[in-house]
This record gives structure tokens, sequence and C-alpha cells, in this order.
């Protein structure tokens, strides 16, 4: 188990993902190469402190200040609206209506409008477009599967399981990674322990690939893979 949290670890420092990094190093406190990656992770990216008061559930003096102040000029606003005199209220004017005789409305005849009924296009059903079935792989441990053909398109890959897994889409011939663009990434999932139990998923782009997709560091099987046409 140390070896595959010493791997996730080393895959998230790699990603510059340190806070996730020292999270998994930390629970390896006996470990001395966990101990001498934590200090390089804490070097690269110091956690953070919070102020002794913030931890005790404290708030700083001034806030204190402030609020005696706002009290303080409530108070005062109080007292002197009681003691000005008030203003009489001016009387709303009123408005009389003026009624104007105006000219009597001419009468003209229209003549009626013509109907003209124009017939509805006729309604052609669209066949639904069929999309093709998901590529789905399951084991109990480590495996190698392939050579897998993954027609081109835009792919999300899912991977479900209860601890450690890394997988890797390693193509033989054409162009397919994680990601999207120019930059395709090999390494699709490297998943701490618990992170994929509800399954984790990840934007997978094949140009038209042949590849083999390697499965590894499994913890606690079984596992499944999924990779559903999207685009």
């Amino acid at each position: 188990m140390s070896s595959a949290k010493m791997q996730a670890a080393r895959e998230l420092i790699q990603e510059k993902n340190y806070s996730a990094a020292r999270a998994v190093l930390e629970t390896m406190p006996n470990d001395s190469t966990a101990r001498e990656w934590l200090a390089r992770v804490n070097k690269l990216s110091p956690p953070v402190e919070f102020p002794v008061e913030a931890k005790r559930g404290q708030h700083p003096k001034w806030i204190d200040y402030v609020i005696g102040m706002a009290l303080a000029a409530v108070g005062l606003f109080v007292c002197a609206s009681l003691l000005l005199p008030r203003s009489a209220a001016a009387p709303i004017p009123t408005s009389t209506a003026v009624s104007t005789p105006g000219p009597s409305p001419t009468i003209t005849d229209t003549p009626t409008p013509t109907l003209t009924f124009t017939p509805s296009p006729t309604w052609t059903p669209v066949p639904p477009t069929a999309t093709s079935a998901p590529l789905v792989f399951s084991g109990n441990a480590d495996k190698v599967i392939g050579p897998v053909t993954i027609p081109a398109g835009t792919y999300r890959a899912r991977v479900t399981t209860a601890g450690y897994v890394i997988v890797e889409v390693n193509p033989s011939s054409g162009t397919c990674g994680k990601g999207s663009g120019p930059f395709l990434s090999s390494g699709l999932f490297f998943v701490i322990d618990g992170q994929a139990a509800n399954g984790a998923e990840a934007v997978f782009t094949s140009e038209g690939c042949t590849a083999l997709i390697a499965v590894s560091n499994v913890s606690s099987p079984p596992w499944a893979l999924e990779f559903e046409k999207v685009g």
C-alpha cells in the first residue's frame, strides 16, 4: 500500500497538485522517503497558516471597537430625531380634470379583407441518429487490454473503483489521449484511494487510433472503465 501511495504522490507532484500530494504523504509519517518528499512539497508550496485568534474561533479586537462606534452613532441619531421638531407635511396638490370638446369621429367604410389559405408543408419524420455503444472494460487486478481500436471522436472516460488505480492509453497507431487539442496525454487516470468510489471522469480524444490500455496499481478490486462517445 505504501508503494501505491508513493506512486500517487509522485503523479500529483508532477501535476503540481501540491495540496493533494501533501495529504497523501502525511498519511505515512514513519516512511523516511515520504517525510523527505513532504519537506520538498512544503518548500515548493508552503501550507497556509491561520492566525491564532482565527483558530480559537475568536475575532480581532478591532471588530469590537468598530461595533462599539456603530452602536454609539445609532444612539446619537435616535436622540437627534426625537429632539428636533418635525416639519409639517406639505399638502398634496390636487388636479381638476377639464373636459374639452373635440371633433366628432368620422365613420369610414373599410373593405373586408380577403382570406387566403396556404396549405401547410408536409412533415417528414427524421430518423434518429445512431450512436455507437460505449467501450466498457472491467477486472479484479492489474491488466493490459488490447490492442483496442477507438474510433475518432470525443469521449467521456469514466473509471470506478474503491481504491487506487492508474490507467494509461498507449497508442500503437494513430493519435489519441487525455484532453483535447494538439496536446494529448497518455496518462488517463491517477486515482488516490476513495476518489473514484462513485466514478472519476476525464475528457478523452481519439483521431482514430489503435492502443493498449494499461490498468495498474489496483488496490481495491473490482474496477470498471468506460469510454462513452459524446462528439
